[in-house]
C-alpha cells in the first residue's frame, strides 16, 4: 500500500496528494500535500485553506490505522493555488 503513495526516494510523498481524514479532530477535512522538510510533511486543508504540519511518522500511523484515506492527486492548476496558499501560511507563521 505504502509503495503506491510513495515515490522512489524514501518516505516521499507525491506533491498534490490528497488524503481525507476520516476520524479525530480534523475530521472531514481534505489534506492535500505540498510540502516536506525533514521529517515533517506540510498539508493544506480544504476547505478550510489551514495548514497542518504532520510528522512523518504519524503520517504513516494514521494511513496504517484508516485515520486517513488517499483520495487522489489534485489537478495541476489547482495544486499551484494550494501550494502558493501554503508557502504564504508558512511565511506568515
Amino acid at each position: 500500500m505504502f509503495k503506491k503513495l510513495f515515490s522512489k526516494e524514501k518516505n516521499h510523498i507525491e506533491k498534490g496528494s490528497s488524503y481525507g481524514v476520516l476520524r479525530g479532530d480534523y475530521h472531514g477535512e481534505i489534506f492535500v500535500f505540498f510540502k516536506q522538510e525533514d521529517h515533517t510533511l506540510f498539508f493544506v486543508t480544504l476547505p478550510k485553506m489551514e495548514l497542518r504540519e504532520v510528522d512523518i511518522a504519524k503520517f504513516e500511523i494514521g494511513l496504517k490505522e484508516k485515520i486517513l484515506d488517499f483520495i487522489n492527486i489534485i489537478p495541476q492548476d489547482v495544486y499551484k493555488v494550494v501550494e502558493a496558499h501554503g508557502k504564504n501560511l508558512i511565511a506568515a507563521k
